[in-house]
């Protein structure tokens, strides 16, 4: 692993900021059309046979690809010895939330989610006039959908609870190398959309209400470079991962705090993070600082007795029979049944920044001056979408030109 300075992050925002053709190219939407069935196309209820096809002989491929160890699990029991080798690590993909390069294929599982749902219902309702519709819909104007053995479609024209005209497409093609898909959601009173694509192993996903809301998102599963925009109710929050130096950036602005947070990862697992928050709330409230350190990037312990596995909970750590690191706060926590981690946090103040240093067992790379370092080029950033090599303002236009390519289409 690479270490981590503040020139890292420098010449990556510089980058970035300075190519519009990089720029472009994460924002641009998709280039070719979703091939589906032609001819082969068959339109009846047997879809839910042709789902668990996909399903056994496609996405769980690509699922295992990417989390090879998904599947398996470990039992823990609470009140037994464990050695540091035996805690479950097995898969620290399936569900982490700074690099979801899993997410594409969840989206996948709502399109054939929402296909099934679709043809039950036209299918159904020609037999029930009566059939409740899906999805809070009050009326279909027109559906149309087909698949085969290894890709469909559907296409909706209905209107929603609110009495508003929408406009629904599904695609997808399962081919022997890659998976592909395209989900698009108009409205065409509010001029609303959702508009996502997972292409040649890019996944983006558009978001965009008019005047207020809007989100984008970017993942590259063959680099697992990870950006995400989002502007709405919650406040602006950005989250980015940078797989060349596995630095991930989070940033989130709210009527109440501030928040930046670096983390460096290896091999898709927390080694430290630091983060620091204010309160804007609060009159005078002075900045909080806070690290975490995995203790799988620590020496000095090879056994825990496990009592708790949420986070908070107390458990005893050993070396050999000896008892350690009572004086820490260590949690346990665990995403799923294989995988576990183990963390302790340190809470600073900004005036002891300067003379803090890591535990002498840490084993990491990285100093912390440099996780500090990192941090202060993040804020001082002028725009925090900086640091994923764009701005504001171009994100907003390309959402605004999609508005206007979608409002075309469907017009």
């Amino acid at each position: 692993m690479k270490k981590a300075t503040i020139f890292v992050l420098f010449i990556f925002v510089f980058y970035l900021t300075g190519c519009t053709k990089e720029a472009n190219r994460i924002l641009e939407i998709l280039d070719s059309e979703i091939i589906t069935c032609g001819e082969s196309c068959i339109n009846d209820l047997v879809f839910d046979n042709y789902r668990e096809i996909y399903y056994d002989d496609a996405l769980e491929a690509y699922q295992i690809e990417i989390a090879p160890h998904k599947n398996e699990t470990v039992e823990i029991t609470l009140g037994e010895m464990y050695t540091k080798d035996q805690i479950p690590r097995l898969d620290p993909v399936s569900y982490n939330g700074d690099i979801p390069i899993y997410y594409p294929y969840t989206r996948f599982d709502v399109i054939l989610d929402n296909i099934g749902s679709w043809i039950y219902y036209d299918h159904i309702q020609k037999v029930n006039p009566n059939q409740e519709l899906p999805r809070g819909y009050t009326s279909v104007i027109d559906i149309d959908y087909g698949f085969d053995d290894h890709s469909g479609y559907l296409m909706l024209n209905g209107m929603d609870k609110n009495g508003n005209e929408e406009i629904r497409s599904y695609k997808f093609n399962l081919d022997a190398n890659e998976l592909s898909f395209e989900i698009v959601i108009y409205n065409v009173e509010n001029k609303s959309y959702q508009y996502e694509f997972l292409q040649n192993n890019i996944y983006k996903n558009y978001i965009y209400f008019p005047d207020h809301d809007w989100m984008f998102k970017y993942i590259n599963l063959a680099t697992k470079q990870c950006i995400s925009y989002i502007d709405d109710f919650l406040g602006k929050i950005i989250n980015l991962y940078d797989p060349e130096e596995e630095m991930f950036y989070a940033y989130k602005n709210t009527e109440f705090s501030v928040f930046y947070r670096v983390t460096q990862y290896q091999d898709m697992e927390v080694i430290t993070n630091l983060q620091f928050q204010t309160e804007t709330s609060v009159e005078g409230a002075s900045p909080v600082y806070y690290s975490d350190i995995s203790l799988f990037a620590m020496s000095g312990w090879n056994k825990i007795l496990m009592i708790s596995d949420y986070s908070g909970g107390r458990n005893l750590f050993f070396n050999d029979d000896v008892r350690v690191f009572d004086d820490l706060g260590i949690s346990v926590y665990h995403n799923s049944d294989n995988y576990f981690n183990v963390a302790y946090r340190e809470q600073l103040l900004e005036s002891e920044l300067d003379d803090y240093r890591f535990p002498e067992e840490f084993t990491g790379d990285i100093t912390f001056a440099n996780l500090k370092e990192e941090l202060n080029a993040f804020k001082k950033l002028d725009d925090p979408f900086e640091i994923g090599g764009l701005t504001e303002e171009l994100v907003i236009g390309k959402l605004q030109d999609l508005l206007l390519y979608l409002t075309e289409k469907y017009a």
